[in-house]
């Protein structure tokens, strides 16, 4: 006796905005999802893995639930009824200028033997740079000292300089600045009539 195995056949298109764009633009892709086997798949997801320098903004969808993990964006379905199709839309925020390209993959509990619509994948050229430049701040403390804060939404060195008279800089330290910023104390400030500051990108 011969036995036959039902299968899913899971399918996943892009559809995104068109090159050039800048960087800090929020740029919205959609993800149709589709399911044409003979049989419901069930523990489908979507997996979109975010380029560096692409952040993930927000989301909307018909059904599921939405997990995202370092820079990785994973869209639980749950099942998907033969003939079905549902959207996933998402919003990204790329920081920095160059090539990316957002990906995604389908894929669920069962067999599904046509894989070649189960990925899908666009390039999109950035311009513009870095989304901010560093900003920095200065707090006085007791005593007259000086505290600097530095914060910045990429990963980038970063010099802090000070001077007396907006001619002759000295570094007071280097650091790499991420999102969550560096804090320094300028010990030297409460002896000087005045001080400036003011951060270098090497």
């Amino acid at each position: 006796r011969n036995e036959f195995q039902a299968l899913t056949d899971l399918g996943v298109a892009l559809t995104g905005p068109q090159s050039p764009v800048k960087a800090g633009q929020e740029l919205t892709y959609t993800a149709t999802i589709s399911q044409r086997g003979e049989i419901a798949a069930t523990g489908v997801s979507l997996t979109i893995p975010l380029p560096a320098g692409v952040k993930f903004v927000s989301a909307a969808f018909l059904q599921g639930a939405l997990g995202e993990t370092n820079e990785v964006i994973v869209y639980n379905l749950g099942n998907l009824e033969n003939g079905q199709q549902t959207t996933f839309s998402f919003v990204v925020r790329p920081t920095l200028a160059g090539k990316i390209i957002i990906a995604g993959n389908i894929g669920g509990n069962e067999p599904d033997p046509i894989v070649s619509n189960n990925s899908d994948a666009l390039e999109l050229v950035v311009e513009g740079g870095s989304l901010t430049q560093p900003l920095l701040s200065v707090q006085r403390l007791d005593g007259q000292r000086l505290q600097l804060s530095v914060t910045s939404d990429v990963v980038r060195s970063f010099r802090i300089q000070a001077s007396t008279n907006l001619v002759n800089w000295i570094d007071l330290t280097n650091f790499t600045g991420q999102s969550f910023g560096v804090t320094l104390t300028d010990a030297g400030s409460p002896n000087l009539r005045q001080r400036f500051y003011r951060v270098v990108s090497p």
